[in-house]
């Protein structure tokens, strides 16, 4: 737990998206490594689906019930 977010994923994510989208592949990307809300935005607009959050929630400051929810409005 705790990894840092390793920001160029997310051209792989974009690469790995195009290609389920192009072969009409119904999985879902998840994604997992340093996920919170200052970059969870950009991995869904990457193509991430899953968003897997520990560190982020167990770990904050705040509880993790408003910790989580912060994450949502971000990405919604």
């Amino acid at each position: 737990g705790g990894q840092t977010f390793i920001p160029t994923t997310l051209g792989k994510i974009t690469h790995l998206r195009k290609i389920l989208d192009d072969r009409e592949l119904s999985a879902e990307l998840e994604v997992d490594g340093g996920i919170s809300s200052a970059n969870a935005r950009d991995v869904v607009e990457a193509g991430g689906r899953v968003l897997v959050v520990g560190a982020s929630v167990f770990k904050a400051e705040e509880r993790p019930g408003r910790a989580l929810q912060r994450i949502r409005r971000v990405v919604s």
